[in-house]
């Protein structure tokens, strides 16, 4: 429903109706469409979802009544400036947002994201989507490599922020994920993020004995 009028209001929003004109005068929408009987509209507009969120209303006289009094009030209603702000704090998720929905939408749009990216040069994809994707995924092998480590969440705020565990850590997540190092420098409490450069170096130099003895045991996970 949220959606919905938010897509239909955009002509008021946009200055396209005149004040004294209905919404419904405005014709490149598909909120007129919604007012008619369904026998003269377009197949492939399904209107039921819409009109059956409004009160439990259907695809008839009173259901498509009743979805335009509510469309109509709202485009009075935010023609005034005060209005008009409540409702675009109300609709900010759709605007700037990725997804609109509960915990458990957001998790089965991640996975959508991971197979289609699965194969395919990473870089090529941004935005708020694919980084909620990454930040999922490191969150997942940041748990295991504590567990490797035998080490547990809350040790990471009581250690030093340039331990070798630490290291190790963030030259496994950049290794291993698309997350970026401020993400790991305040996920692992590293402080700046120069030490995740310093850290990724000093571990592909397999200088540090003890460092490549950690590393080892990373990098044994299947």
């Amino acid at each position: 429903m949220q959606v919905s009028s938010y897509i239909h209001l955009n002509p008021i929003r946009a200055g396209l109706v005149r004040t004294d004109n209905p919404l419904r005068s405005y014709r490149w929408s598909s909120f007129p469409l919604y007012l008619i009987p369904a026998s003269k509209r377009e197949r492939w507009l399904w209107v039921g979802r819409v009109l059956g969120k409004l009160g439990g209303h259907q695809d008839n006289r009173r259901g498509r009544q009743s979805y335009e009094v509510y469309i109509e009030g709202l485009a009075k209603r935010i023609r005034d400036k005060k209005e008009l702000k409540s409702f675009n704090e109300k609709w900010g998720l759709i605007r700037r947002g990725w997804y609109l929905g509960g915990e458990d939408f957001k998790v089965r749009l991640l996975d959508i994201v991971d197979k289609v990216r699965d194969g395919k040069e990473k870089e090529t994809y941004y935005g708020d989507e694919v980084r909620a994707h990454d930040e999922a995924q490191a969150e997942k092998l940041l748990r295991v490599g504590l567990g490797v480590l035998e080490l547990k969440e809350q040790d990471l705020k009581k250690m030093a922020k340039g331990v070798k565990e630490k290291q190790v850590l963030a030259w496994w997540l950049r290794k291993k994920t698309m997350v970026s190092r401020k993400w790991i420098s305040q996920r692992l409490g590293m402080g700046d993020v120069s030490r995740i450069t310093q850290a990724v170096s000093l571990l592909n130099r397999n200088e540090d004995i003890s460092l490549v003895r950690l590393k080892k045991l990373l990098e044994g996970i299947s």
